[in-house]
């Protein structure tokens, strides 16, 4: 078997190389982190309150949401090893088996927006934007971990580029909704927390269906196989083995700062805002 580690057009390994792959990776790396900052930003101007809430239901959010995310994320493992080995033919199948790990576990992400806010930020004294904003996040959470399985399949595969295009958009169509969602504009009325939320959600279904676009381009879907829809135990099974581990980590440090969030919140709502602010420029 012939094996071939070329991901770009500069020397394997190079400085160039490493270049050339990790700018458009960190671009697409913090999408989801410049949506949540714009969120806070505008809602900053729109009550103080909201911008809390924004803050502890976000960080609630990927709570729930950084192991899947890890999981999925092997997506870029997977392909970029099946690429190495020259066996392009099985990168489709296994891009796909990170994709339906997120949709499946919809029903969980649903029930748990729906059954944990008032446990999550009981006693906070802003339990409703709290509840509204991680609520319509956790809808539309299946939409972020297909975001990232997917773009695993473009940077295994060398497209970096895409990625990065990907991000730009979703950024681009959510800092335009929110000002829309969040002030009111027109036909759509003022749905402050609310209207962040959703206009984070609809950008994160914006950029799965411009990854698509993409991954199932005739080329693409002839030299990869991306039509390969069906289940795979094998990879589907390898995939959570490989990033249960690693997302599992990330969770109790978020939980870590979830609770310093409901530390804060009882203290006082102008030190979670101070909070607030800062962590987001921080992040």
């Amino acid at each position: 078997m012939t094996y071939s580690y070329q991901l770009t057009k500069h020397p394997v390994g190079s400085k160039r190389e490493v270049l050339a792959l990790s700018w458009p990776l960190m671009l697409g790396l913090i999408s989801s982190a410049l949506m949540m900052f714009t969120d806070r930003l505008l809602l900053s101007h729109f009550d103080p309150f909201a911008l809390n809430a924004a803050a502890s239901g976000g960080i609630a959010y990927y709570m729930f949401l950084v192991i899947p995310m890890g999981i999925v994320a092997i997506s870029e493992v997977l392909v970029g090893r099946l690429h190495g080995e020259n066996i392009h033919s099985e990168i489709g199948s296994a891009t796909w088996q990170m994709v339906w790990f997120g949709v499946l576990l919809t029903p969980i992400f649903w029930l748990a927006g729906s059954f944990l806010p008032s446990i999550l930020f009981y006693g906070t004294g802003n339990e409703i934007n709290e509840a509204v904003y991680f609520k319509t996040l956790m809808y539309f959470a299946p939409a972020q971990c297909a975001t990232i399985a997917l773009s695993g399949f473009f940077i295994g595969t060398g497209n970096v580029k895409i990625v990065t295009y990907s991000a730009l958009v979703g950024n681009v169509v959510n800092i335009v909704l929110d000002y829309i969602l969040i002030f009111g504009w027109g036909p759509f009325p003022i749905w402050g927390v609310f209207g962040a939320a959703v206009a984070t959600g609809i950008s994160q279904v914006v950029q799965v269906g411009f990854l698509l676009v993409f991954f199932l381009k005739p080329h693409v879907r002839k030299k990869y196989q991306t039509f390969k829809i069906q289940f795979n135990s094998e990879y589907f099974y390898e995939g959570f083995r490989i990033g249960y581990p690693a997302g599992l980590g990330h969770c109790v440090e978020i939980i870590a700062h979830f609770l310093f969030f409901r530390i804060i919140m009882s203290v006082g709502s102008e030190q979670m805002t101070l909070v607030a602010m800062i962590q987001s420029f921080y992040i």
